[in-house]
């Protein structure tokens, strides 16, 4: 068929250049001038003007291309990954490749080596390479306690049973490791002393070690700790219930690129809104995009996972606070990290902007 349009473009070419050229041929009529006073009367003195066809449409510029990484398969993710696959940050005019860092801390390195310019991470995996001088800041704030749960074998009694045994986590200062650590000092346990810490990789890798013994308690996350309930294991505390702030998932950004690409990061968060909103209205499309990024197939797990975020952890007002960082930094093992002001590692500029353009929910 390609060839065939251009077959008969060529001859409809030369089928007019024939014509124009053929003896006894009339030359073309001259435009007559136009009616002074327009209108119908206009239109008919200047048939040419009559039919002179509209400006074609500006072309649409294409997306801007942009590297977002991520560092769990966790329920704490669903907005961002609404807002990629149902198409919000496309409808903002970024072609977003997401990809998946197996945990915090490997995240923060990207970050920090400029593999790209906005990360999905929680405050624990930033605190360290702030304090050693990359200029960074929370844009966002998606989830603002930590969801996380301290699972043990079944047969193991907390918190004296826990003296000697063997805690995982997915990585040193990830939250996983952070707020295990709050957890053992809530029960006088001292992190390395008596209790040994491992770090794993992810966390359906530490219920794994949990079922093959090599461990004897993880801190895990939804949907994982789900299915850890469900095959026997002991849920010895759930850290949402501390009731104290704890930026456990949010968007960080260099300084670099919040003062120097604004609107990059004016339509992201725009995006991430939009997945935010289509994560409370439309629960169905929340629950197959969960399914299919944390590959459970197991419908009651994901119906848990989904309200229990919807209910307890997503934030709907995604203004980061300072607040947030205050416990992350006071039990940071970095003494540089301990010392830092909460307010140094959040920027409200862009989300406020947005909010007093009325195009994000106001703060409460």
């Amino acid at each position: 068929m390609k060839y065939a349009s251009r077959w008969w473009h060529a001859v409809g070419l030369g089928t007019l250049l024939m014509a124009a050229c053929a003896p006894g041929a009339s030359p073309a009529p001259t435009p007559q001038a136009a009616a002074p006073s327009g209108g119908a009367a206009g239109a008919a003195a200047n048939p040419a003007a009559q039919a002179a066809p509209a400006p074609a449409p500006a072309a649409k510029p294409a997306p801007e291309a942009v590297r977002v990484i991520y560092g769990a398969l966790s329920g704490s993710q669903i907005p961002l990954w609404v807002a990629q696959d149902a198409g919000y940050f496309r409808e903002q005019g970024l072609d977003v490749d997401l990809v998946f860092i197996e945990s915090g801390t490997a995240m923060a390195q990207a970050l920090v080596a400029g593999e790209a310019p906005l990360a999905h991470v929680g405050a624990a995996s930033i605190v360290g390479p702030v304090a050693e001088g990359f200029e960074a800041a929370f844009i966002l704030g998606a989830v603002n306690v930590p969801p996380l749960a301290l699972f043990t074998r079944p047969d193991l009694q907390t918190p004296e049973g826990l003296r000697g045994a063997r805690l995982a986590v997915t990585r040193f200062g990830s939250s996983t490791d952070v707020v295990g650590r709050m957890l053992l000092r809530r029960w006088n346990l001292e992190p390395e002393r008596d209790v040994t810490v491992l770090q794993l990789g992810s966390v359906p890798e530490m219920l794994g070690a949990l079922q093959t013994g090599a461990v004897d308690a993880a801190v895990l996350s939804d949907p994982t700790s789900l299915r850890a309930a469900r095959l026997g294991y002991r849920n010895a505390a759930d850290a949402a219930e501390m009731n104290v702030p704890y930026l456990h998932a949010g968007t960080v950004a260099p300084r670099t690129v919040i003062g120097g690409r604004p609107e990059l990061v004016r339509r992201y968060l725009l995006g991430y809104q939009g997945g935010l909103d289509r994560f409370f209205a439309d629960p169905a499309l929340a629950i197959k995009t969960l399914g299919a990024y944390t590959r459970q197939e197991d419908a009651e797990i994901l119906e848990i996972t989904y309200q229990t975020h919807a209910e307890k952890y997503i934030a709907r007002d995604i203004r980061p606070r300072a607040e947030t960082l205050v416990p992350i930094l006071a039990s940071a093992e970095n003494p540089k990290a301990r010392s830092l002001a909460p307010e140094s590692l959040v920027d409200e500029g862009p989300v406020r902007a947005l909010q007093a353009e009325g195009l994000l929910p106001a703060s409460r």
